[in-house]
C-alpha cells in the first residue's frame, strides 16, 4: 500500500512538471511569435500608412531617381521582411496549430495519465476496498464470535459467580447445620459423659447391692444349709415317731384284746414308749397301770374310766397324725422353695466346664459361680433414672422379659446391658457424625476460599477485559482525530490477530482517510485540467 502510495505520488509529480514544461514553451513560444509578428506589423503599417510629406529639397533628377530607387529597394526590403514575417507568421500559426495538437495531444495524454492514474489509485484501492470489506466482514464475524464467546464467558463467569454464591450459601448453612450438630454432638457428649458419671455411680451402686446380694446368698445358703438339717432332723424324728406309734398302736390293741377279756388278770406288759420318751407318754402308762389294776379289782367305774383314756388317748393319735401331715407338708413346702432356689441359682450360675471335677459337678447348686451375673453387673454404666425409666417401661420389653418370674434381676441385667450398648452405639454413631461434619466444614472452608479465590481471578479478568477495551476506544478515537497515523493503524491492524470494536473504528477511520485522500487526489487533477485549459484559452 505504501508503494503504491508512493508511486501514485511519482506519477503525479511527474505529470505536473510535464503540465508545467509545456505550458511553459507553449507560452513563450506564443508569446515570442506574437511579438515579432506584432513589431513588424506595426513597421509595415507606419511604412505604408507614413502621410508624413517628404522633405522639399531641392533635388535632381539623378538624385531623385537614386533616392526613388532606394526608397523603392526599401520597400522592396521591407516587402521580403513583410513576406518574410508573415511567413514566419504563418509558420509561428502552424506551429501554433501543431502546438495546440501536442497540447490536445498532451491533454489527451495527461487524462490517458489521469485515467492511468486513477486506474493504478482506483485498481489497488479496489483490491484494498475488497481486502478491508473481506477483512471487515471477517473483523466483524470475528468480533461477533469474539463478543459472542466473550457475552459467553461473561454468561459462564455469572453462572460460576452465583453457582459459588449459591455454594457459599449452601456452605453457609452446611456450617450452619453442621454448628448446630456440632452443638448437638457436644451436648450429646456431655450428656454421654453425665450418664457416664451417673453409670458408674450406678455401677458403685450395683456393686455395692451386689455384695449385699452376695452376703445375703451367702446368708441363705446357710439358712438352706440350716434348714435342710432341720429337714434331716424332722425326718428322722417323723420316722422314729412313726415306729413309736405303730408301736403305740400294737400296744393299744393288745389292751383292747385284754380288756375285752375280763377274766384275766394277767399283767399288763409296759409300753415301750415308757422308755424311750418318758415326758410324752409315761403318765399314760401308769394311768394304764392303775385303770388295769381297778379293772382287775372289777371296778366298773375304772372300766369306764379306761374307755375314756383310750378315746382320749385315739384322739391324741389323730392330732399326732394331724401334725404328722402338717409336718410333711411344711418338709414338702421346704423343699419346693429349695428347689426354687436351686432353679434360680442354676440359671444365674454359668454352665459346668468340660474339665469340671467330680466335687464340682457334685457340689451343691446353692454354691453356684456368679461370674455371669457379675460380669452384667460390672458391665453396667446406666444411671438410676434410666434404670427408672427402663424399669416404667417394663410393658414395652420383649415377651421373655415381661413377665416377672424367678429370673427377673437376670432379665432386668441383660435389658439395661442393652440399653447400653444402644446407648454406646448412639455415642459412636453421634461421634462419627461429628467427625463427618467437622470434615464437610473443612471441606467446605476450602470450598468457600476456592469459590473466593475463583470470584478474585474472574474480577481481574473482567477488569483486563475492560482495561483492554477502553484502551482500544481511546486508540481508535485517537486514530480517529490523527489521519496521518491511517497507515499505521492499518499496519496495525494487519499485525493484530485479535479483532474487536476498535479494529472496527480504525478501519472504517482508514477508509475514509483514503476516500478523502482520493477525493483530494480528484480535485488536484481537475485544477491542473483547468489551468492547462486557462492557458490555451489565452
Amino acid at each position: 500500500m505504501d508503494a503504491l502510495r508512493e508511486t501514485i505520488q511519482r506519477l503525479e509529480q511527474q505529470l505536473e512538471l510535464a503540465r508545467d514544461e509545456s505550458a511553459v514553451a507553449a507560452a513563450m513560444r506564443i508569446e515570442g511569435a506574437g511579438a515579432a509578428v506584432k513589431t513588424l506589423q506595426r513597421e509595415v503599417k507606419r511604412l505604408q500608412g507614413q502621410d508624413e510629406p517628404l522633405p522639399e529639397t531641392p533635388t535632381s533628377p539623378t538624385e531623385a531617381a537614386a533616392r526613388t530607387t532606394d526608397f523603392r529597394r526599401q520597400i522592396s526590403a521591407l516587402k521580403g521582411q513583410l513576406d518574410a514575417a508573415t511567413k514566419h507568421e504563418s509558420a509561428l500559426e502552424g506551429k501554433i496549430k501543431a502546438l495546440e495538437a501536442k497540447g490536445s495531444r498532451h491533454c489527451d495524454t495527461c487524462s490517458e495519465l489521469r485515467k492511468d492514474v486513477e486506474r493504478l489509485k482506483a485498481e489497488p484501492l479496489r483490491d484494498e476496498n475488497t481486502k478491508l470489506s473481506a477483512q471487515l466482514k471477517l473483523a466483524k464475524q470475528t468480533q461477533k464470535i469474539a463478543l459472542d464467546d466473550k457475552q459467553r464467558e461473561i454468561i459462564q463467569l455469572e453462572e460460576r459467580l452465583h453457582q459459588a454464591l449459591k455454594r457459599v450459601e449452601t456452605v453457609e448453612s452446611d456450617l450452619r447445620q453442621a454448628s448446630k450438630t456440632a452443638h448437638g454432638a457436644k451436648a450429646a457428649i456431655k450428656k454421654a459423659k453425665s450418664f457416664e458419671v451417673e453409670r458408674q455411680a450406678a455401677c458403685d451402686k450395683l456393686e455395692a447391692e451386689r455384695h449385699g446380694w452376695q452376703e445375703e446368698r451367702r446368708k441363705m445358703v446357710v439358712e438352706l444349709e440350716e434348714k435342710q438339717g432341720e429337714i434331716t432332723q424332722l425326718k428322722d424324728k417323723n420316722g422314729r415317731l412313726e415306729g413309736a406309734a405303730e408301736q403305740r398302736l400294737t400296744h393299744i390293741n393288745k389292751l383292747k384284746r385284754k380288756l375285752a377279756e375280763p377274766g384275766e388278770t394277767s399283767e399288763v406288759p409296759p409300753s415301750p414308749l415308757e422308755h424311750e420318751s418318758p415326758g410324752f407318754g409315761g403318765s399314760s402308762a401308769a394311768n394304764l397301770g392303775a385303770h388295769a389294776a381297778k379293772e382287775r379289782a372289777g371296778s366298773e367305774q375304772e372300766k369306764g374310766f379306761f374307755r375314756l383314756f383310750v378315746s382320749v388317748l385315739a384322739c391324741l393319735a389323730t392330732l399326732y397324725f394331724f401334725a404328722e401331715t402338717i409336718l410333711n407338708l411344711a418338709s414338702t413346702l421346704v423343699i419346693v422353695a429349695a428347689d426354687k432356689l436351686t432353679s434360680l441359682m442354676r440359671a444365674i450360675s454359668p454352665k459346668p466346664q468340660a474339665t469340671t471335677t467330680n466335687r464340682e459337678e457334685f457340689e451343691p447348686l446353692v454354691v453356684v459361680d456368679a461370674n455371669r451375673y457379675q460380669d452384667l453387673l460390672l458391665n453396667l454404666r446406666l444411671s438410676e433414672e434410666d434404670v427408672t425409666m427402663l424399669l416404667a417401661e417394663g410393658n414395652g420389653w420383649p415377651p421373655i422379659r415381661a413377665e416377672l418370674s424367678d429370673s427377673s434381676i437376670i432379665d432386668l441385667l441383660w435389658l439395661l446391658s442393652d440399653k447400653q450398648v444402644e446407648r454406646e452405639d448412639e455415642r459412636r454413631t453421634l461421634t462419627d457424625r461429628l467427625g463427618h461434619a467437622e470434615a464437610e466444614q473443612k471441606r467446605l472452608t476450602s470450598e468457600v476460599e476456592q469459590a473466593a479465590s475463583d470470584r478474585a481471578h474472574d474480577m481481574e479478568v473482567i477488569a483486563q477485559l475492560e482495561s483492554h477495551l477502553d484502551a482500544h476506544k481511546m486508540s481508535a478515537a485517537h486514530s480517529t482525530r490523527s489521519p496521518s497515523r491511517a497507515s499505521s493503524d492499518r499496519a496495525t491492524l494487519r499485525s493484530r490477530s485479535a479483532c474487536s470494536e476498535s479494529a472496527f473504528e480504525r478501519l472504517s477511520a482508514t477508509m475514509v482517510d483514503l476516500n478523502e485522500q482520493l477525493t483530494s487526489a480528484r480535485e488536484e487533477n481537475r485544477t491542473l485540467l483547468l489551468k492547462l485549459a486557462g492557458v490555451e484559452g489565452e
